[in-house]
């Protein structure tokens, strides 16, 4: 399970309890009026 944050300004994802299974390959996606944005990263949880 993960949390969602969003206070107006700044987005956080949250895995409180990590699992060796949430590893791999995440995508954030970001867009407003400005445009949009796309990051992808590696979370490796030992």
């Amino acid at each position: 399970d993960y949390v969602q944050d969003y206070d107006g300004i700044t987005a956080k994802l949250t895995i409180p309890d990590g699992y060796v299974d949430d590893s791999g390959d995440w995508m954030c996606e970001a867009w407003n009026e400005a445009g949009e944005a796309t990051q992808n990263v590696r979370v490796s949880i030992k």
